[in-house]
């Protein structure tokens, strides 16, 4: 072992970087000397990222790291929104309660309560940060989450294993939020921390000169996203946060629309101008009407001459202030616009300004919309005439009933005879073109068509550019089932001169397509509100139900991003007596053999006439839009 001590700490940092966190512990346990030498390596794994939430003892173990050794190591600190609220410490006696404390459970989290109420009252959270930031002179990033799960699996949680253990418990997150009570609780503790952690870098700011490269929020629900009406500072932290903010190269925040009528202009101008020397920005909104305002307000003083990338997500704004964003990012080199609504303007008129960005070289144009209705950027492929495959169920919807049950009545079915007996040929009988397959033809039909029939276009460059083998520009991962024909909706180039390429043909070749709200098969969520209206099989029934129809009102499985083409529908004999049903469905009355009215589905819903029974005849009926819809015995 002395020989191994003795070797230069150069060779005894290698070999630690080659062992695994147990080994390189057990190493360092061995003599104060391979600790010394082995130092570097555990620093740099274990301390070079922390997490921490807002209680004393969370806090106080990131100041203490500050002011120790491995303060050097430190690179990222995660802020997470964890809420300690008294409404979770009240038992519920709803069988959904899944925290049974004991007492020593209850005062502990009774405990984290009041220390969460002191912090913010005395305002020691933000002077135990400010003592951090001071110390970590080697911290490039400050993240704020909402969520463990958005943790990266080697960062230590200071303060999460003490929490469950002493309260058998954790704290609210931002998934956490679904109730009401809950949510404004926690929306207020988020604008305290984000408040404090901004008011902490200020202060430190003033004092000396921070290396902070990277401001981020990531937030897993919108529920957590920033509230800009309350984003505000004092004028004195202003004056600090310009000191750290023109270091910063890297900003990514997430805004909600706040309530109407709230005052967020001022606010977001003056952070805004904050930041002068920004190379990536990433900015999230929440998809509402009023987001292009906020944006509008955010980015209006912000320069972007230095910009190298930007991403824009969940936004809903003008196509007039998408164009003088990239004629103002003019520099930028990676572009990701990722479900935009223009509410005003379209798509083509943005398209030509990007066609002006000389530097750009990777291009992302993912779930775009005009007006809330689908963007496709090139020619939509025809759907195939072929059924959909929904498993067991490939095959008509008339094939799932025995056509022979209605031998009474006259049709082409009827002819039972059989077929006469099939007797054997001699090949020399048959012409030479049927005794037998030639070689020509199976190459033919296994191969590359005849050249009968292959026929080239001319070679112009307006026929290169429209028969170029474009990709179907689809999302990742996308199945040959769920494939429904819409091209263009998921884009990704990468090259300057490709991009110019595809952006000419993506203008050229741009449509809208349907809404991006309604549901994906009418048909789907028609039968889903016939429930407790009329009396539709529910569970396996309803399933078999749905799968079965092939058509508008059932289509089988859902599928991505797809609305059936609409099927014409049927001329309704005039004479055929109709009751409307809830909602103003046409229900034709129907008499089968037996006597016994036949239920039909319209494409609004179904007969309320049937919320009663609905009994199955061995008649089908049709619909307005052309399907045949054939009900079991519900009587029996």
């Amino acid at each position: 072992m002395g020989r191994l001590a003795g070797l230069p700490e150069e060779l005894i940092s290698n070999i630690a970087c080659k062992l695994g966190s147990d080994d390189k512990c057990a190493l360092r346990l061995t003599c104060r000397a391979l600790e010394e030498k082995s130092h570097h390596e555990f620093a740099t794994e274990h301390f070079s990222a922390k997490c921490v939430h807002f209680t004393t003892d969370s806090l106080k173990s990131l100041v203490d790291i500050s002011h120790s050794r491995l303060c050097k190591y430190v690179r990222k600190v995660y802020i997470i929104t964890a809420l300690f609220a008294e409404s979770t410490n009240v038992c519920s006696n709803h069988p959904s309660a899944h925290w049974h404390p004991s007492t020593r459970e209850k005062e502990a989290y009774k405990f984290y309560v009041q220390d969460q109420v002191d912090l913010c009252r005395s305002k020691n959270d933000e002077e135990m940060l400010k003592e951090a930031f001071m110390s970590l002179h080697s911290l490039e990033a400050l993240i704020l989450i909402d969520s463990e799960l958005s943790l990266p699996h080697d960062v230590d949680y200071r303060g999460s294993n003490k929490v469950k253990r002493l309260t058998g418990n954790k704290p609210i997150g931002g998934l956490d939020c679904s109730e009401r009570s809950k949510l404004q609780g926690f929306r207020d503790h988020l604008e305290h921390i984000c408040t404090t952690m901004l008011s902490a870098l200020a202060g430190a700011g003033a004092e000396q000169s921070l290396p902070l490269r990277s401001l981020k929020t990531k937030c897993m629900t919108s529920r957590s996203f920033l509230n800009p009406a309350r984003f505000t500072l004092p004028k004195s932290a202003l004056r600090g946060l310009r000191s750290v903010a023109k270091n910063v190269t890297r900003l990514q925040l997430q805004f909600r629309t706040p309530e109407a009528g709230a005052r967020h202009r001022d606010a977001l101008f003056t952070f805004a101008a904050c930041f002068s020397n920004l190379k990536d920005l990433a900015l999230e909104f929440d998809y509402m009407q009023r987001s292009g305002f906020i944006y509008q307000r955010l980015t209006k003083r912000m320069d972007f001459s230095h910009l190298e990338s930007l991403s824009l997500k969940r936004l809903s704004t003008s196509a007039s202030l998408l164009i003088d964003m990239v004629l103002r990012a003019e520099n930028v080199q990676e572009l990701r616009l990722d479900s935009i609504n223009i509410s005003e303007g379209s798509w083509p008129s943005v398209l030509k300004a990007l066609a002006t960005l000389e530097h750009l070289e990777h291009l992302h144009l993912m779930y775009l919309t005009e007006a809330g209705n689908k963007s496709f950027f090139l020619k939509q492929s025809e759907l195939i005439d072929e059924p959909p495959h929904h498993g067991f169920m490939d095959y008509p919807v008339d094939a799932l009933y025995d056509d022979w049950t209605d031998e009474d009545e006259e049709d082409d079915d009827d002819s039972d005879d059989d077929l006469p007996d099939l007797h054997p040929v001699d090949d020399d009988t048959l012409p030479e073109s049927e005794a037998g397959y030639s070689t020509e033809a199976v190459t033919s039909q296994a191969g590359e068509p005849s050249n009968a029939i292959s026929s080239t276009p001319q070679d112009t460059d307006q026929t290169r550019r429209e028969t170029e083998n474009l990709p179907d520009y689809i999302p990742p991962n996308t199945t040959v089932e769920e494939f429904n024909g819409e091209r263009g909706f998921y884009i990704c180039v990468e090259g300057h001169d490709l991009i110019a390429r595809r952006l000419k043909t993506f203008a050229e070749q741009y449509n809208v397509g349907d809404s991006a709200s309604e549901p994906n098969h009418i048909g789907n969520a028609a039968l889903a509100a016939l429930h407790g209206m009329v009396a539709v099989p529910q569970g396996p029934a309803m399933n078999a139900l749905i799968n079965a129809m092939g058509g508008p009102l059932g289509a089988g499985p859902v599928q991505h991003n797809h609305a059936p083409a609409p099927v014409p529908a049927p001329a309704q004999s005039a004479n055929t007596p109709t009751t409307t049903g809830a909602g103003g469905i046409n229900i034709p009355s129907t008499n089968a053999g037996n006597g016994s009215a036949a239920p039909t589905l319209t494409a609004g819903g179904a007969s309320s006439a049937t919320a009663a029974s609905v009994g199955m005849t061995d008649a089908s009926a049709s619909n307005d839009m052309g399907w045949e819809i054939d009900y079991g015995d519900w009587d029996e």
